[in-house]
Parts: structure tokens; sequence; C-alpha cells
């Protein structure tokens, strides 16, 4: 063994990037390996976590069985040493034996404790001395469910006075946990108003952090009970903290113009400039639609309100997050957004409002628009008709927004019956008075959404499709491209081009049939139709099996035979589900609009100018709801034929 070495083996997580890395450098170490030599504490530690390497079946890329089998009992032969040299802890030597452990290694230290049970030879006053000296570790104890009840009361009594107590207490019961982030435990002893008072002295700091302020905000009454006067207070410092950051220049724009042009003949034009972006729409291009069905369709192909596959564009996507807005701390019962959201709300919301400024010029209204499409679908429905039309009076939006919103819930529970039970019964309707949820309505087509339902499906999207990838930057390319599915379609890559820590990857998926070698010998994709529908997952979320191609329906059905993913029946796909809750109500997300419930109960503002931005979001949502129907009765009818697939 090197001696005087400084160890750099860590073992995170199987799909941790760094593996092939460390795994290099495992062959290394073990082949310098002297059985003669006295190891260290930290080399015994960093043997533990080539351990785990093998555990999870996972040996550098060349080796052999018999390397393998080796390897395995050098680990094996060095864990019983460390494991004797844990056994004999006790509290005159706890401290001692903690300092010599390298700090990348204190995680398996405090993980041996658990589970060794060498708590039962330490006494709370040794955790005592410990935490005084270094509260760093109290991240680490907390991991361990077995350490937190058996020193229960001692941690209890530490969190009260730790100025990190209140940053525990929100990752751990507010922030959108992260795959590969240790669990922690907080005492059971440590009473919700003990939380509470730990999160309102930390709303008398000076200089909280603003990510923790924001995670009070959007905090629910679960396991962490913030009464509304520490909520409001949470409030009111975010938004102190927020113009302060502002004053100091820290902010960027993402703003977005909307306008029509008389003299433009294209239908669209989008200019960029900086993070700025107009969209400029021609008016003798509108001008061409003559009926109010078709000026209707301007949503879905002019605003972009909806896609090819008519799943509404409008939704959060996880792959149009920055690297920063991925990784940044969120509450876990908050509606992900980033920048590219905001954009597309904000856009949204201009088209609806200039397009209905423009139908007033021609002696119309975006309400008579969409009455008119009402009438469009009832005809489409033939013998069953949805009862629902806007008021086009000159109303105010507040009235109008009180008027509209029970109708919309109505309009929804008459799709949701028809989809049941093949007729809109207004009799039944109106004897339910339960909870509309967006999940039960369903669709007229069975299959009609496809989720991925594989572990294996979902690597091979990272894989093929992120930009955190770990192939597609090689020599000579780069960062010439964004993913390894774009490098191969577009390049002649050839084998060689790849490091050595990035050809087990390679060799994975050329053994498994997803990549294979041309008459020339170049890397190429394979399973082409497959990776067409991870490419559609990875973007969406989702795939509308009703609006792909029949060669893309026959893998999905092979892939759903396997039970490599699962279809819904609904109306609305899961992440349109998610949008709508995020406007309409705060039972999903506690970021949201709750457009339903303030208008309802009279929570909302006075501003006249905000009822009006609110009633633009409401006729969005109805908007796209007509969109949707629209799609299913559209594949209803062009399926016919295909009568088991009928409801």
């Amino acid at each position: 063994m090197v001696k005087k070495r400084i160890p750099v083996i860590k073992f995170h997580s199987i799909d941790d990037l760094s593996k092939g890395r460390h795994l290099s450098d495992v062959a290394v170490l073990l082949n310098a390996f002297d059985p003669e030599a006295e190891p260290e504490l930290n080399d015994l530690f960093e043997f533990y976590n080539i351990r785990l390497y093998f555990e999870h079946q996972l040996y550098p890329g060349n080796w052999t069985e018999v390397q393998k089998q080796s390897g395995k009992d050098i680990v094996d032969t060095l864990y019983k040493i460390l494991k004797t040299r844990m056994l004999e802890i006790r509290d005159d030597c706890f401290e001692q034996e903690l300092a010599l452990v390298d700090r990348r290694y204190y995680r398996d230290f405090w993980k041996l404790v658990a589970d060794l049970d060498i708590i039962k030879h330490l006494s709370p006053g040794v955790l005592i001395s410990l935490l005084k000296t270094d509260e760093r570790h109290v991240h680490h104890i907390l991991a361990w469910k077995k350490i937190v009840d058996k020193f229960d009361r001692t941690l209890r009594d530490f969190m009260l006075g730790y100025g990190g107590a209140a940053e525990m207490i929100l990752t751990h019961l507010e922030e959108l946990n992260s795959r590969n982030r240790m669990p922690m435990f907080l005492p059971k002893s440590l009473r919700p108003e003990d939380k509470e008072a730990i999160v309102d002295a930390y709303l008398d700091r000076d200089e909280p952090n603003l990510n923790y302020i924001r995670l009070i905000e959007n905090s629910r009454d679960s396991d962490l009970k913030i009464s509304p006067k520490t909520r409001l207070k949470a409030k009111r410092k975010s938004d102190e903290l927020t113009e302060r950051l502002f004053s100091k220049g820290n902010s960027w724009s993402v703003g977005v113009a909307v306008s029509f042009s008389t003299e433009q003949t294209e239908p669209v034009i989008f200019k960029h400039e900086g993070s700025e972006m107009e969209v400029i729409y021609s008016e003798s291009f509108i001008d061409s639609f003559t009926n109010d069905v078709d000026l209707f369709g301007i949503f879905a192909f002019l605003f972009f309100f909806t896609d090819s596959a008519n799943l509404i564009n409008l939704v959060s996507k996880e792959t149009e997050l920055r690297t920063l807005e991925r990784i940044s701390m969120r509450s876990r019962y908050e509606y992900k957004t980033g920048m590219a959201f905001y954009r597309k709300e904000n856009l949204s919301t201009l088209q609806i409002a200039i397009f209905s400024h423009y139908l007033k010029r021609k002696g119309k209204s975006i309400e008579g628009l969409i009455n008119s499409y009402v009438r469009h679908l009832n005809n489409a429905l033939s013998e069953h008709e949805l009862s629902f039309s806007l008021p086009v009076d000159g109303s105010g939006y507040l009235y109008k927004i009180r008027v509209i919103t029970p109708d919309f819930d109505f309009l929804l529970k008459q799709y949701q019956t028809l989809a049941d039970e093949g007729s809109i019964d207004m009799e039944l309707i109106r004897i339910s008075s339960g909870t509309l949820r967006l999940s039960e309505i369903g669709s007229l087509m069975t299959n009609k959404y496809i989720y991925c339902a594989s572990e294996e499906l979902e690597k091979l999207q990272h894989v093929f499709f992120s930009d955190q990838g770990l192939f597609h930057y090689i020599k000579p390319f780069e960062d010439k491209y964004d993913c390894l599915y774009d490098l191969l379609v577009k390049e002649q890559v050839e084998y060689h081009y790849f490091e050595d820590y990035q050809k087990d990857g390679i060799d994975y998926l050329l053994n498994h049939g997803y990549l294979g070698k041309n008459e020339t010998g170049h890397i190429v994709i394979k399973k082409a139709m497959l990776l067409y529908i991870l490419g559609c997952f990875y973007k969406d979320g989702v795939i509308s099996y009703w609006n792909h191609s029949g060669k893309v329906r026959k893998v999905l059905n092979e892939l759903l035979d396997a039970g490599e993913v699962t279809a819904d029946n609904t109306l609305f796909t899961r992440q349109e589900r998610n949008y709508y809750n995020y406007y309409l109500n705060k039972k999903e997300f506690t970021n949201g609009f709750d457009l339903r419930n303030k208008y309802l109960h009279g929570t909302n503002t006075s501003l006249e100018k905000e009822h009006e931005m609110d009633y633009y979001k409401l006729i969005k949502l109805i908007i796209l709801t007509l969109l949707k129907i629209s799609d299913d009765i559209n594949i209803k009818n062009t399926n016919h034929d295909l009568s088991a697939n009928l409801k």
C-alpha cells in the first residue's frame, strides 16, 4: 500500500458520473497494494468505499473474473480490520479517532457507528463535547435514525440553540429533495412549537438566506406547522430582502413584447435582443380568417398554446430549466418554474390581451369567439351538447371572474360525465356536489397518454438527451453538441474518440443494441424508433399516443406489454393537471395563483388591473380546455373504426 497519500476514492451512488474515474483509480490502488504495510484509518475508509463499488457490481472495465475476486478478497480483509478498529471506540477515544478521519469519509464513519451499534458504548456527554467543538457533525448524525433515537433529548437541546437549525429543519421538511441527498431524522422530542420558534428566530436575523425565507413562504401545514402570523412575517422579510437585492442591481430582465403589424406579410416574426423578446404578428394574415372557428385555431398554430401532438406547450418543463434553476433550492410544495416558463406565461397572457383588443376593433370579442367554438364542438359531438357560454357584455373583470369560475367547473364536470357515461346527464351532474378532480376527467379513448415506467428507459433518456450526460463531450467535437443523440446523428464518431472513463458506458450501449457500428466502423444509433420515443419522454415527460404514427404506436404497444411504460385515459396529462392546479388552487402547490379559491372566498385584491390579468389567465385555461376537448373528440371521430380502443 502506498503510504502518506491523500485518499481519492469515494462511492456516492451507482449513477454518479465520476464513477468511471474512481474505478480507474481503484485499479491503480489495488495493483499497488502491499499486504505487509500497516494501513492508516483513511486508507481503511478508502478501501471501504471500494468495497461499496464492488457490492454494486461496479469494477474497472477491463478486469477479468480472477481480478474481481482478488479485489474483493483484499477489500473484505481490510474491512474486517476497519470493523475491529471501530468496535474498540469508547468515550475516551471517540473524538481522537474522529479527528483522524478525512472530511469526505465523515458520512461513512457515522454510518458504521450506527450499523455496528457503537452508540451503546457512547454517552450523551461525548456527543455534547463533539458538537461544541464542531457543530457540522450534526448534519451527519441526523442522517442515522438509530443515533438520533439514542440521543433524542441531547440533540433536541442542541438544535434549540444551534444557529443552523432552522435551515436544517426547512431543508428536511420543506425543500424538494434531490436524488442523492442524505436522509435526515429530527429528534422526536422536537415539538411543533419548537420548530416554529426556531424558524421565527431565523426570521429575526439581519441577513437570513432568502432561499430559506421563500421555503417558509411556500410551506404547507404538514410536519412543519407555521402560523399565519409567522408566514406573514416571512412574506414581509422576503419582500424586504428581494427589494434590497434588486436595489443592488442583482437581477435581469426577461421582457416580452407583443404587437400587431399592418405592413408585415410573414404570419409571425420573433425578434431577440439579449434577454428581451418581441413577437410581431401580421394583422393582414389574421384578417384572412373569416370565421370564428378558424380564428380560434390561432391559439394553437400561431400562438403555440399547444404543440403538434396537442400537448399544452405552456406547462413548465424540466428540460427548459437552466442548470442553476434545476439545482436551486425550492419547496417540495412549489410548482417548479424557471425563466423559460415565465417567458411563456407572460407571452401567452399578452397574446390573449392583444388579440382581445384586435377582436374588439373588428366588432367581436374573445368571449364571443369562445362561445362560437363551443357550438362548433357541440356539432362535432353530434347527439351530445356541452352547456357553456361566457358573458359578452361590458361587465367588470371582477364580476366576470366570479360568474365564469363556477361555469368553468361545470364545463369540466360535463366532459367528465361524457367520458365516464357516454352521455352528458345534467341530472347526474347536478346531484353530485363533490369537488372536481382534474385527474378524474377521462378521455373518450383508451391509451390516451403514455408515461415512462422503466428505470432503464429513464437512464437512457439522460444518456442520450441530457446536456449533463457523460458521453457527448469528446474530441474533436468538444462542446459543439448538447447531447449524445445530436452528436451521433450529425457526426461520424469513431470508438477511439471516447476517453477510457467513457468507454464502459459506450460498451454497455453497444452490447445492448442501442448503438452499433456501420460498415465504416463509425458509432451509429440503433433502435431509432425507441430513441425517438425516449426523446419525446425527455422533452415532454409524456406521449400523446393517438397523435403519433402507427409505427410509433407499435413500439409503444410493445413497451406497454413489457410493462416499461404505462397508459392513462384522461383529458389532461399529469403535467397539464399540475399546470391547472398551479393556476386554480393551492391544493398541490403553495406558490400558485389560487384563482378559483381567492375569488370564491373574497380574498382577492381590489385592484382592477390585477382583476384584468387574472381574467386573462382564466380565459387562457378555458381556451386550453377547449383545445384539449377538441383534440379528444377529433381522435375519437378519426379512429371511430377502432372500436376496440373506444370506451
